[in-house]
């Protein structure tokens, strides 16, 4: 598992790595805050809400990201994929 934080303007995100025989699969996560879909100074803001609609990014309450979320989605991956093969 990779986490790149950031807090308010900034994307954050959160890779998990599967190894598959000679193949690795990727799973990841993208979080923002929801101000920054509305921000006219953040220049990607449309994009960033296309991505959400398409549930490429998921978005945090406020105007910084809320690690609180972070931690619990972590902990509800760590459930569904605590064992791999499960997964695979």
């Amino acid at each position: 598992m990779g986490l790149d934080l950031s807090s308010t303007n900034d994307i954050t995100s959160l890779c998990y790595a599967f190894p598959q025989g000679n193949k690795v699969r990727l799973l990841t996560r993208h979080y923002i805050p929801e101000y920054q879909l509305q921000n006219v100074a953040n220049k990607n803001r449309a994009i960033y809400r296309n991505w959400e609609r398409m549930g490429w990014l998921r978005v945090t309450k406020g105007d910084c990201i809320d690690y609180d979320r972070i931690r619990d989605d972590i902990f509800k991956d760590a459930e569904t994929f605590g064992d791999q093969d499960d997964w695979l």
